[in-house]
């Protein structure tokens, strides 16, 4: 649902710039701003999970992990509890300053994603130095290229490989998705065509995380 609705941003902003008709233009809005509202609906319930991701997180024994994931989490869950407010508003069932309201959502969600950022990067940087101490462990002076490749293609070196992988996605995923509040809070002025690549990015990035859990093997 997220990839289609920041493709419809993308296209729509497309056909703008294009001789395309206003009726199709609109149609893609439309499709955009309806896929955001059911996106809202079906987050409800979500802050429960930040929830209990706090009170795992604070246990955690590394102080950089604990602090930037107990943080991200508190801040994503004050995002979507705003962002249900905003819902109940839109639909009529309470009554509030919706501009006023939707700023501090962004900025939750901002604070929420720069805290991403710093675990992504620390996490990337804990494994690449951990990787580069075990290829200097396996490797006996004086040491071949023949010895050297065969460290670098070993399981352990692989496994470090794949988590580096795996971190510098969801980096970029993160980076991406901080465009969004930016310009929600006025703090960049991007294009909707920029916001909807970073954000069709984003999603491509999420649904190729989640897409092994739903495989059966």
């Amino acid at each position: 649902m997220l990839t289609v609705q920041y493709a419809s941003k993308l296209i729509g902003w497309y056909l703008a710039r294009t001789s395309a008709s206003k009726g199709t233009i609109e149609k893609f809005s439309k499709l955009e701003s309806n896929l955001s509202l059911a996106r809202k609906l079906f987050r409800v319930g979500k802050p429960i999970d930040f929830f209990v991701e706090i009170l795992r997180q604070v246990k955690n024994a590394d102080p950089v992990l604990r602090n930037t994931l107990t943080g991200r989490a508190a801040c994503l869950s004050g995002w979507l509890l705003i962002d249900h407010l905003l819902w109940f508003a839109k639909a009529g069932i309470v009554n509030v300053d919706a501009k006023k309201w939707s700023r501090r959502s962004a900025w939750f969600w901002l604070a929420g994603l720069i805290l991403a950022v710093v675990r992504d990067i620390y996490q990337y940087m804990r494994v690449e130095q951990a990787r580069a101490r075990y290829i200097q462990r396996s490797l006996n002076q004086p040491n071949s290229a023949e010895q050297a490749q065969t460290v670098l293609s070993s399981p352990t070196v692989q496994q470090f490989d794949k988590d580096l992988a795996t971190h510098r996605l969801e980096l970029i995923k993160d980076v991406c998705d901080l465009i969004i509040p930016s310009s929600s809070l006025e703090l960049i002025q991007p294009s909707a065509g920029l916001v909807g690549l970073l954000g069709l990015i984003s999603s491509l990035i999420g649904l190729h995380q989640v897409w092994p859990k739903q495989v059966p093997k």
